[in-house]
């Protein structure tokens, strides 16, 4: 059986711009964002 590497992944609900490029972006570390379209109106609803 193979060995597999894993790594942690941040999960996070509110990251300003400078922390998602400095800490993630630069350093290639991945990241889940959470509650980014929450405020996003339906996809009808900005058609009609």
């Amino acid at each position: 059986m193979e060995n597999f590497n894993t790594i942690a992944i941040t999960q996070v609900a509110n990251i300003s711009k400078e922390d998602l490029v400095f800490n993630y972006l630069r350093r290639q570390k991945p990241i889940v964002m959470t509650g980014l379209t929450t405020n996003w109106l339906p996809t009808k609803e900005k058609t009609t």
